[in-house]
């Protein structure tokens, strides 16, 4: 009788956890709504500028700016966001911690999840310190380019911390 029980027990166990996998699953395919508030916006046909202590958000990445202007498709989607600002700041949760970055302006391709830094970029991850003009981080595969590799004009700078 106690191994029935047991046994019962377990299959109601993995059949909650095969649920939750599968709404994790769904959850995790589903497009995370991008957030804004600022100061002002004027809408138009087909983009949005908005002005004033901006703030964006999807999920775990934040950019802070001046100004955003949001591009739309023929389906008023976002398409592409470019953000100005003396500096823009970046805050994205990486599955290697928290980078943060600034600079002159970031372009943001919502389809292909692409933040393109450019104008004295300065990118911070884990003590780290990367300096360069142009910065290409593809947030769905984690990738980042630099200086050249980015179509960049100048040479990147790094300072890597020691470990102890």
């Amino acid at each position: 009788m106690l191994q029935v029980v047991m046994l019962r027990n377990s299959i109601k166990v993995c059949l909650i956890c095969g649920l939750c996998a599968s709404v994790q699953l769904v959850l995790a395919q589903a497009p995370v709504p991008i957030q804004l508030t600022a100061d002002s916006v004027a809408l138009d046909e087909g983009r949005s500028v908005y002005q004033g202590q901006v703030e964006l958000r999807q999920g775990e990445m934040q950019i802070l700016a001046d100004q955003i202007t949001v591009q739309q498709d023929a389906q008023q989607q976002p398409r592409r966001l470019i953000a100005v600002g003396k500096p823009v700041r970046f805050r994205h949760k990486a599955a290697s911690g928290w980078i943060q970055a600034q600079a002159q302006r970031a372009d943001y391709k919502v389809a292909t999840e692409q933040l393109t830094l450019s104008g004295d970029v300065v990118l911070r991850q884990a003590g780290d310190v990367m300096k360069s003009d142009r910065v290409v981080y593809d947030r769905r595969r984690q990738v980042l380019k630099a200086g050249g590799a980015a179509a960049g004009k100048q040479r990147v700078q790094m300072t890597l911390q020691a470990a102890e």
